[in-house]
Parts: structure tokens; C-alpha cells; sequence
């Protein structure tokens, strides 16, 4: 196995999974989520004991040497990738997940926004116009939510609802605006909020700051643009809000090379 990304349904009928083959030994460098809605593991371990309340999320990082084998009565999905799948700069995102765990889904709304995030990356990656760059934010979305979760039952009071939601139509309202030279506290006016207010929740619930946020945005606009795109660096600058010196040093800063350094090494890796 040699991709770096890979989801599917996890089925009833005695095949483990859809779309998704049973990974072989010594292949340890997956990071594996599963929707698990029904049925369990054919065998206990670190992170499955059998007494999962149901439907729950089961997050197994690489590394670990066991893994998820369903049983017959299994229902749900699952998604695999390898780190670098994802920007490097969005690691940050889910680093603080670190050990196997699983998490059970105690509200029918968490239900359903996980189980929703899960079958559009699967509709998505089957689809005849099937978009990575979409997955990858598919992606970050469900890890921003498993975090959330994660946060969410290891102390109830951490997160409430109401503060995913409004980092939801944050992360929205940035998707439409973050090309354009907007101060900070645009995002905070338009979702009627203070910026300090806006910048606890977004650091609660995934763990950057509004600013942090943004930035990673723009980035990852930079890098997509250098690689697959024939735009020069002057034209990603200007369409991403920055003149060509200030953007230099931006890129830079968060991917530590240069963005001309960036688009060779990516051309050099492809040729």
C-alpha cells in the first residue's frame, strides 16, 4: 500500500471494509479514524475493550501495532491516511491527539455532524470529479470535530456547543474572505462576537487563534497555488493579499523555505 489517503464503509457482510483494504503487517504509518455505528472489534485492544458505547469515534494513531479488525456485525466508516497527506503546517490541528483512544458520541447533534463529515470525504473520494484539496479540508473539519469531542468528554465544561458553531461559521466566513487584506477583527463584526471572544473559542475548540487560523489558510492557498498552478510568486502574492517582499518573508516563516525554494522542491519531487 503506497497511498496517502484512503476511506471507505465499514460492512456487516463479513468484508472488513469497502474501499479500504485491510492494512498488512509492518504498515504502522496510518493515522485511522472510524466511525464505528454498530457491531465492534473481532479482538480487544489498547484502545477497544468491548465496551464502547456506540455510535463512537475510534482514532488510532501511527505507530501503534494494533489495529482495528472488525467483527460481522460491524457498521460504520473508516478513513486512513499518512501525515503527509495533510499541509504540514495543519498538524497542529490534531497533535494533540496523540494516543489510541475511542470516543463515544453523547449528543444526537455530535451524531450527526461526525457521521455527516465521515460520508461526504467517502462520497467525495468517489466522486468522477473527485477533489483532494476538498478532502483535505474535509478532513481538517473532522478532526477539528473529533477534537472537539475529545475535549468535550475528557471535561464537560470545556467546549460547549454553541462555541463549535460559531467556529464553524468562522471557519465558513474565512473560507469566502481569506484572499482578501482583512484586519482581524473583520471575522469578529461579521459573527457579532469581540475578537477576544472570538479568539477563546477558536483556541478552545482547535486550538489556534484567529490570527493562527488565518495564516494557515493563506498558506495553504500558497502552497496549492506553486504547486499546481503556473501563476508567478507576484501573482499569488497580490491574489492572496500580500505585495511580493512581505509575502517572501511570510512563506518563509511558516514553511521555512523560500516560496521559489517551495514550487523546485515540489517540481524536483514530481519529475
Amino acid at each position: 500500500m503506497n497511498t496517502l489517503f484512503e476511506c471507505g464503509e465499514l460492512m456487516p457482510c463479513g468484508a472488513p471494509c469497502t474501499g479500504v483494504a485491510m492494512l498488512q503487517e509492518g504498515e504502522r504509518d496510518y493515522t485511522e479514524l472510524i466511525l464505528l455505528e454498530q457491531g465492534g472489534a473481532a479482538r480487544n485492544t489498547a484502545f477497544y475493550g468491548g465496551q464502547v458505547s456506540l455510535p463512537a469515534v475510534i482514532y488510532i494513531p501511527p505507530g501503534v501495532n494494533d489495529r482495528f479488525v472488525p467483527d460481522e456485525r460491524v457498521h460504520g466508516y473508516r478513513v486512513r491516511f499518512k501525515t503527509g497527506f495533510l499541509p504540514h503546517h495543519s498538524a497542529g490541528l490534531f497533535a494533540a491527539f496523540f494516543d489510541a483512544c475511542n470516543l463515544p458520541l453523547t449528543s444526537f447533534a455530535l451524531q450527526e455532524a461526525v457521521s455527516q463529515l465521515f460520508k461526504m470525504i467517502c462520497y467525495e473520494c468517489v466522486s468522477n470529479n473527485a477533489n483532494e484539496r476538498t478532502i483535505q479540508y474535509l478532513l481538517l473539519a473532522l478532526l477539528a470535530k473529533i477534537d472537539f469531542v475529545r475535549k468535550a468528554t475528557g471535561n464537560r465544561g470545556d467546549c460547549k456547543e454553541k462555541d463549535y458553531l460559531t467556529c464553524k461559521a468562522f471557519m465558513m466566513l474565512l473560507e469566502d474572505n481569506f484572499s482578501h487584506n482583512h484586519k482581524v477583527d473583520f471575522y469578529s463584526k461579521q459573527l457579532n462576537v469581540s475578537l477576544r471572544s472570538l479568539n477563546y473559542i477558536t483556541t478552545r475548540v482547535m486550538g489556534k487563534s484567529v490570527l493562527q487560523l488565518i495564516d494557515m489558510r493563506k498558506q495553504a492557498e500558497a502552497q496549492e497555488l506553486l504547486a499546481n498552478s503556473s501563476k508567478s510568486i507576484t501573482e499569488i502574492a497580490y491574489e492572496l493579499g500580500f505585495d511580493k517582499s512581505y509575502f517572501s518573508r511570510f512563506f518563509y516563516k511558516k514553511a521555512g523555505v523560500t516560496p521559489m525554494q517551495f514550487r523546485q522542491n515540489r517540481q524536483n519531487a514530481v519529475s
